[in-house]
């Protein structure tokens, strides 16, 4: 098990906020200085600089100003900055039109000044990292499968330096293989490491035990195989798992405590009633285009296998033709002729999907969990799938991690990738984690990423 600590939100990211939120407020405060002849009372100021906060905060974070290994100094970087300013202004205005507290000459001077703050703070930001960051330095015990595979995923990572293997039974064939697990207790000895990663299923000498127990009392890292996989991708590597570490590994997911027990059933029942109230004349003018646009039925339902294993039935707007499936389940494919015209806008904007707010207010369904497959595709992947069926101890969901991270499964190969995620978020489900797919969920509806 892994020593060190998993964080979904990067400790930068919080880092950087919190100095967006103080530079936020200080921009507002001399907009107000500088442009009005006399100040706000403290109680008005405080409504408009939350207002304010929070509205610069989304746009922000849905232009990405947050994934912290993407800050540059260039100007693309400023075009997205300037236009997360530009967004965040337009709809202050808005709001402040609706709900008036000073003259509305104070966006122009309060964007100038964001602009110019928060472009220099991350140009800052970016250079104190460069300035201070160091690698981690690991060594894999074992140069099998398992550890080519960590070894792949380790190159496109910039924050580790792979030293090399140590395996008791390689050949001087074998790639990056830097000696036998006998070296290592001299590599701790000389503090050349700053972690070790076991990625072999060989049973190890009492030295090399002895030699890993000297290292993590030293401070050194010790992670097995699939927890720095899951660091490194946010996903769990299905083919590397056997039930011996599943036995022993910890899955929140299907943890009773207060918030999988009650609370996340109490959200997902909240947001849905919400939405569907907002919604509602979305939903009306959606069900006139698709009776408009073909014929048959404005709703669609079908067969899913939802919590522990059990089948329901699934409700979405339909987007195809009436007799697209005569043949048979078959995955939707890119440009799928079986789409209708309006098909095509719900799909984009996941309108198709806000029917499904009734499943989960049945309880059939959550808001976020793994998306729920047809009993025709479970029944072949959970034969050649290991552990497919573990994504079936929690409620299927609406969104989940796998849809934030991964474009839509239309393969096996897409399916095994999306039980890797699901599996993760299994294993970490929380409710920040559910936040944050929350947050990341808003952000693929308005771009409309992904959909087919």
């Amino acid at each position: 098990m892994a020593q060190g600590s998993f964080r979904i939100v990067p400790i930068k990211a919080v880092v950087l906020a919190f100095g967006d939120v103080i530079l936020i407020s200080l921009s507002l405060y001399l907009a107000v200085y500088l442009r009005m002849d006399y100040f706000l009372s403290p109680a008005y100021f405080m409504k408009a600089l939350a207002i304010s906060t929070v509205v610069h905060l989304f746009c922000f974070y849905i232009l990405n100003l947050y994934s912290t290994h993407e800050l540059s100094i260039g100007q693309r970087y400023t075009m997205r900055v300037a236009s997360a300013v530009l967004l965040a202004s337009a709809l202050n205005a808005v709001l402040f039109y609706i709900i008036p507290f000073w003259h509305r000459g104070i966006f122009i001077l309060n964007a100038a000044f964001v602009f110019t703050f928060i472009s220099g703070w991350r140009a800052l930001f970016r250079a104190i990292i460069e300035k201070t960051k160091s690698k981690i330095r690991l060594v894999i015990i074992g140069a099998g499968k398992k550890g080519e595979i960590l070894a792949e995923k380790l190159k496109e990572n910039l924050s580790f330096e792979f030293l090399g293997f140590l395996d008791d039974n390689y050949s001087e064939k074998t790639p990056n293989v830097i000696g036998t697990t006998a070296l290592l207790k001299s590599l701790v000895h000389e503090d050349k490491l700053d972690r070790i990663v076991i990625a072999s299923d060989l049973t190890h000498t009492a030295e090399t035990f002895a030699a890993i127990v000297e290292a993590k009392f030293k401070g050194i890292e010790i992670y097995d195989m699939p927890d720095m996989f899951e660091e490194l991708t946010t996903m769990m590597p299905v083919f590397s798992l056997d039930d011996i570490w599943l036995s022993y590994a910890s899955f929140y997911g299907i943890n009773n405590n207060i918030y999988n027990s009650k609370l996340k059933h109490i959200v997902d029942k909240i947001i849905s009633v919400v939405i569907l109230i907002i919604s509602a004349p979305v939903a009306a003018l959606t069900a006139v285009l698709i009776k408009l646009d073909s014929r048959g039925s404005v709703f669609f339902t079908q067969d899913r296998v939802g919590f522990n294993g059990q089948t329901f039935k699934i409700i979405k707007f339909r987007s195809m033709k009436a007799d697209a499936e005569t043949n048979g389940a078959v995955w939707a494919s890119s440009n799928d002729p079986r789409v209708t015209r309006v098909g095509k806008i719900i799909r984009k904007f996941r309108i198709d999907e806000l029917p499904q707010l009734v499943n989960v207010l049945r309880g059939e369904m959550s808001f976020i969990g793994p998306r729920p497959e047809r009993p025709d595709f479970v029944q072949g992947f959970n034969s050649s799938i290991p552990y497919y069926s573990l994504r079936h101890s929690v409620r299927p969901g609406i969104t989940g991690w796998a849809q934030i991270k991964y474009r839509y499964g239309a393969s096996y190969d897409d399916t095994v990738i999306k039980l890797q995620y699901d599996l993760f978020y299994i294993k970490r489900l929380s409710f920040m984690l559910d936040l944050l797919i929350m947050f990341e969920t808003v952000k693929t509806v308005l771009f409309g990423k992904g959909a087919r």
